[in-house]
C-alpha cells in the first residue's frame, strides 16, 4: 500500500478499526460516498453510509451488490419522494412501512397479489401480508381500515386493521383464530406446556377436530384428541368423525365402543366400501352389534347394502344366532355357511402349523 494511500482502502482485518475512526473524522458527503463505494472492507463501508445525510447519495448505494450495504443505505433514508420510489421499485414492510402518503399507503395496504415477493420474503407465508399491515399502521382511512378488517381472507391483516380502529372485539376473534393456525402449523419441537395450555382453553370441538385431523405436529394431534374427548363428542359427531375421514385403526377401536346401538347401525348404513379402511370400520362396528340378531338380519338381507357388509352380517349370524337363523327358515344356509367357516378356519390352522414346522425345521432361515 502506498505512502499516501488512505487508512479506509486498507483490506487488513487488524487495521479495520484505523479505518472506522478515520472515516468518523469525515464530513465531506462526496469522500463519504467513495467509501462507501470503494472500501475494501465492509464495515468501514457502513461506517461511511451512517456518516451520509445527501439523500441522492443514500439512494445511488440502495442497489448496491452488498446487501448489508443496501440495506443500511434504506435505513438511511428520510425523503419521502426517495423512498416512494424504492417502495415503487421494492415495497418491503421496511420501506412501506416510513411512508406517508396516505394514497400510497392505501394502494399498498390493499394489495394483495404482488407479481414478485419483496427480498428476503419468507415463501411459506403471504408474499404480501407483512407490507400490507406496515401500510395499515400509517394509514388513516377508516373505510379502508374497515374493508380490511371485515373483508380481508387474511387474518394477519385483519389482526392489523382491527387494531389501528381499536375493534378490541375482532382484534381477540382474530387472535385466537391465528393462535389455531400456529397450533396446527407448529413444526417439531414446539414447547409442550404452553401447546397443552393453549389446546385446553379451546371447548370449540369443530375446531378440536381440525387440529387433531390435519395439524402437522404428531403432538399437537394428540392434544387436541384428548382435549376433544375430554368435551364428550355426542353420538352424531362420532359417527360423523368416522365417515368422512380417514382415522387410524388404532382411534377407531377408541370411537366406535363409544357408540351406541343407533350411532352403529347409522355408520354401517352411510358407509360407503371402498377400501380395506371402511372393511375395518364394518368389522369393527358390526362386532359392537353381533349380539343384535334383529339387526345383522336387516343388514343381511337388504339387497341395497354393500356386499362386504352384507358377508360379514351373515357370518356373525352363523356364527352366534343359528337357532335364530332356524326359526327363520334359513337354517340349510346357516349349515352350509358354518361348513364353510370350518372348512376355511382348518385350512388357516393348517397353513399356521405347516409354517411353524417349516421354521422349526429350517432354523427360522425361511
Amino acid at each position: 500500500m502506498g505512502l499516501f494511500t488512505p487508512a479506509w482502502m486498507t483490506d487488513d482485518i487488524l487495521k479495520e478499526d484505523k479505518a472506522i475512526k478515520s472515516v468518523a473524522k469525515m464530513s465531506r458527503q462526496d469522500e463519504l460516498l467513495e467509501v462507501a463505494l470503494h472500501a475494501p472492507r465492509v464495515a468501514v463501508r457502513l461506517a461511511a453510509v451512517e456518516r451520509l445525510t445527501d439523500q441522492n447519495a443514500l439512494f445511488s448505494l440502495t442497489k448496491d451488490s452488498d446487501w448489508k450495504v443496501s440495506h443500511k443505505a434504506i435505513d438511511m433514508i428520510t425523503n419521502q419522494t426517495l423512498l416512494e420510489k424504492l417502495a415503487a421499485e421494492r415495497p418491503t414492510p421496511e420501506i412501506v412501512g416510513r411512508l406517508t402518503s396516505q394514497s400510497l399507503l392505501e394502494k399498498y395496504a390493499l394489495e394483495e397479489n404482488w407479481q414478485e415477493p419483496y427480498p428476503g420474503a419468507d415463501e411459506l407465508m403471504n408474499r404480501n401480508t407483512e407490507v400490507q399491515c406496515a401500510a395499515i399502521r400509517n394509514l388513516n382511512s377508516r373505510d379502508v381500515l374497515e374493508k380490511l378488517c371485515f373483508g380481508s381472507t387474511d387474518n394477519r391483516v385483519r389482526l392489523a386493521a382491527a387494531e389501528k380502529l381499536g375493534r378490541t372485539d375482532i382484534i381477540n376473534e382474530v387472535r385466537f383464530i391465528l393462535q389455531v393456525e400456529n397450533l396446527k402449523n407448529a413444526p417439531k419441537g414446539t414447547q409442550y406446556k404452553i401447546a397443552r395450555r393453549e389446546i385446553e382453553a379451546i371447548s370449540d370441538k369443530s375446531i378440536l377436530v381440525d387440529l387433531y385431523l390435519h395439524a402437522r405436529n404428531l403432538e399437537i394431534r394428540e392434544l387436541a384428541q384428548e382435549r376433544w374427548l375430554k368435551l364428550q363428542p355426542t353420538q352424531q359427531e362420532l359417527v360423523q368423525l368416522l365417515l368422512e375421514n380417514h382415522i387410524s385403526t388404532y382411534d377407531k377401536q377408541k370411537y366406535i365402543p363409544m357408540i351406541r346401538k343407533a350411532g352403529l347401525i347409522e355408520l354401517l348404513q352411510k358407509i360407503d366400501v371402498r377400501s380395506d379402511d371402511d372393511e375395518r370400520t364394518v368389522l369393527l362396528a358390526l362386532d359392537r352389534l353381533k349380539s343384535f340378531r334383529d339387526e345383522l338380519l336387516e343388514f343381511y338381507s337388504d339387497p341395497g347394502a354393500n356386499a362386504f357388509l352384507r358377508e360379514q352380517a351373515w357370518t356373525l349370524l352363523v356364527k352366534h344366532h343359528r337357532k335364530y337363523l332356524a326359526e327363520q327358515g334359513l337354517k340349510e344356509d346357516a349349515d352350509r355357511t358354518a361348513a364353510e367357516l370350518r372348512a376355511s378356519d382348518e385350512a388357516w390352522r393348517k397353513h399356521l402349523n405347516d409354517v411353524s414346522d417349516a421354521m422349526e425345521r429350517y432354523g427360522g432361515n425361511i
